[in-house]
């Protein structure tokens, strides 16, 4: 797909759709409310706007297998994070318990701006008129003639603490997704570990027993039912395991964030859509880790080369960015922007539209005049710093060092004014970068990393390095925002 291209099918879509399909008391609320970074409700609209569903009697939970097992788990995290209580959390309502159910039902959550559900309870062995109902609604959507219309992924939860499974897997062996990937989300994994646990106690001391639980887990999982899965018809394209989405605390908060990152980066490496891509990891708001791994994941050697041979070509000793390194950059950061405010002039009436990344329609295709002038705005004020970037740094590692300082620098600005970023806002963070000590540590990090030569920057393993030293170096996200009226260098 070509550059102007992607900016066509980018601005005929502005929200990444997912289809969950999944049992009441599966996990879905609890996913989609963790992706969302919210515990409110979603709202419901159907093709003329709100809906306003009918509640219906609830449901009767289905009774937690294996009750002993899991308390017998609780009570040993419990004592594992000092006095900490485990709860079971509130009982989230399954979605019959939530109204009147129709997989055609849009569910926004309120705050979220760039995902729209939708939600199936799936169907039961031998139910034709669901399971056509569920066939039907992905046929349409996977290639509907509007693209704002379509279905980018579809994830299907596993509740693995049934009796259930076989049955679960006549989606994977009768339903043709047109294409559309699919994850497998294996949920309440931690009923699994419970078992591991119990049977690890018979011949080990506890702590030892419960450290190597969920390991235990796994190994018992992938020889008894994984194989079941991906032996299918139509077998999911990713899968993901979610542990203890029910507990409460910090440690749990953090365990649940690195599940959803899991979650999305397993949805993003199933698309075969860059532009797609894109799109989901510059919308999901929970991990600014993910941004950065997938903004790096596209430099290599003849990226770098590139870059090199223009500042040679050009008789220069320092690497100058132009529009496109920091388009393939910035992109993949969530809400860099909603509005332009140059002087006076707002390129938008609507202060809150969504834009995915600071210069995605700026840096290809088809410029207004307005949009150059902010395009060249950032190049322009990123001038002073080049000099101290660069330091002694040969022109390939400066290209590296460059690279860095934009992807922290975005990561820091999308965390202190997420929605809100404007050119002078990213360079008083670029400010902060430098005056702060981060640069020093990052070229000091990238001259022992690539002491042998760049050569490994296109393999998986030099990119893992060069992404995890990024990571390493972030800016930490605490403290004072950095005065926007600061002058620059």
């Amino acid at each position: 797909m070509s550059d102007s291209d992607a900016v066509n099918v980018r601005a005929k879509f502005d929200r990444f759709r997912i289809l969950i399909i999944g049992r009441a008391n599966s996990g879905k609320t609890t996913i989609l409310q963790a992706v969302c970074g919210t515990d409110q409700e979603p709202e419901v609209y159907d093709e003329r706007g709100p809906v306003t569903v009918r509640p219906q009697p609830p449901t009767s939970p289905s009774p937690t297998p294996h009750p002993a097992k899991r308390s017998i788990l609780s009570r040993f995290f419990s004592r594992k994070k000092r006095g900490e209580s485990a709860s079971t959390g509130p009982v989230l309502a399954p979605t019959a318990d939530r109204g009147e159910h129709n997989i055609n039902y849009e569910l926004i959550f309120p705050g979220t701006n760039g995902f729209i559900f939708h939600d199936s309870r799936g169907f039961e062995s031998g139910a034709v008129r669901e399971r056509d109902i569920v066939q039907e609604f992905i046929r349409k959507r996977a290639n509907h003639s509007i693209l704002n219309e379509r279905i980018h992924a579809i994830w299907y939860c596993f509740p693995v603490d049934t009796n259930r499974f076989q049955t679960e897997l006549e989606f994977f062996a009768q339903i043709d997704t047109a294409g559309v990937p699919v994850i497998a989300i294996f949920t309440k994994f931690d009923s699994l570990d419970a078992d591991a646990y119990e049977e690890l106690c018979k011949e080990l001391p506890h702590e030892q027993a419960f450290a190597e639980a969920e390991a235990r887990a796994d190994q018992i999982f992938d020889s008894t039912r994984l194989h079941l899965v991906r032996s299918q018809r139509h077998p999911p394209s990713g899968e993901v395991r979610l542990r203890n989405m029910h507990e409460k605390g910090e440690a749990s908060r953090e365990l649940i964030q690195k599940a959803m990152s899991e979650l999305v980066d397993k949805t993003a490496s199933s698309l075969d859509n860059n532009v797609l891509q894109q799109f989901l990891i510059s919308v999901q708001q929970h991990n600014v880790e993910l941004c950065i791994k997938y903004a790096v994941r596209g430099w290599g050697i003849s990226v770098i080369q590139g870059y090199v041979d223009e500042a040679i070509a050009n008789r220069t000793i320092i690497i100058k960015p132009n529009k496109d390194i920091l388009a393939n950059l910035l992109r993949w950061f969530p809400f860099t922007w909603v509005c332009l405010q140059l002087s006076t002039t707002c390129v938008h009436s609507d202060c809150g539209y969504f834009a995915q990344s600071l210069l995605l329609v700026h840096a290809i295709g088809n410029f207004s005049s307005l949009q150059r002038k902010f395009a060249n705005e950032v190049l322009f004020l990123l001038s002073p710093y080049l000099t101290i970037l660069a330091g002694s740094l040969s022109l390939e590692l400066q290209v590296l060092n460059l690279a860095a300082a934009i992807v922290i620098t975005a990561g820091k600005a999308f965390w202190l004014k997420s929605g809100q970023i404007t050119p002078a806002d990213f360079l008083a963070t670029l400010d902060a970068y430098i005056e702060g000590g981060s640069a020093d540590q990052v070229r000091v990090a990238i001259l022992e990393a690539f002491k042998d030569g760049i050569g490994s920057i296109s393999t998986d393993e030099g990119k893992e390095v060069f992404t995890q030293l990024i990571l390493d170096n972030q800016m930490q996200h605490s403290g004072a925002e950095p005065p926007a009226d600061r002058e620059h260098p």
